[in-house]
């Protein structure tokens, strides 16, 4: 019987090189449009579950959180108002790696920390939030109509940043799938190994 390879992926890195490696794949996504860790899936879990895609716009490591922009009137500020508890979720095609963030989110809106994250916005970006329309409200055709200024949408403007609290990571391999658990524990991180 052969011996079973151990492939060269992150996922084997100590806790703490891993949790190092993440952060830094998602503030170079900020930076990177082509990055597979710029556009997670923002899983909120008031009522029924539900998915949409966001853009990372910064991240960190200590603590470790990933913040992105959205309009204050959403559905989704709506729902993690409600419950603060949510999933992000990434997958890279090019090395099979899934990553799920369990995280609480925070938001601000209207505030100093919001004021930071708006002010350099370019103008397109932040004239977006200028939509007359809520979103997800039903048109007549396609384009919703948008405010002339970037300041119009600074009423709208939601800053959200998400807490995370543990990850989860899969790396698909035709010799066998890994996937692990990193947990804080002690002022640093711990990694556990589980079935995939």
């Amino acid at each position: 019987m052969s011996e079973r390879r151990e492939p060269s992926s992150p996922i084997h890195l100590a806790p703490k090189e891993l949790v190092a490696w993440l952060a830094g794949q998602w503030r170079d996504s900020v930076s990177n449009p082509d990055s597979p860790y710029r556009l997670p899936i923002l899983v909120t879990m008031a009522g029924s579950p539900a998915g949409r895609t966001v853009v990372v716009r910064e991240a960190g490591e200590s603590p470790l959180e990933v913040h992105f922009h959205t309009d204050l009137r959403s559905a989704k500020v709506a729902q993690l108002r409600e419950s603060p508890a949510c999933l992000l979720v990434w997958y890279d095609a090019r090395s099979r790696i899934q990553v799920q963030a369990r995280g609480q989110a925070r938001l601000h809106s209207g505030d100093e920390r919001a004021r930071q994250a708006w002010e350099p916005l370019p103008v397109h970006n932040g004239r977006q939030y200028g939509q007359v329309e809520f979103p997800g409200t039903s048109l007549s055709h396609p384009l919703a109509e948008v405010l002339p200024e970037k300041e119009d949408g600074w009423r709208n403007f939601c800053l959200g940043i998400v807490g995370i609290a543990d990850l989860e990571l899969l790396q698909l391999d035709r010799d066998g799938n890994i996937r692990c658990r990193v947990e804080p524990s002690g002022g640093g991180w711990i990694k556990r190994w589980i079935a995939p």
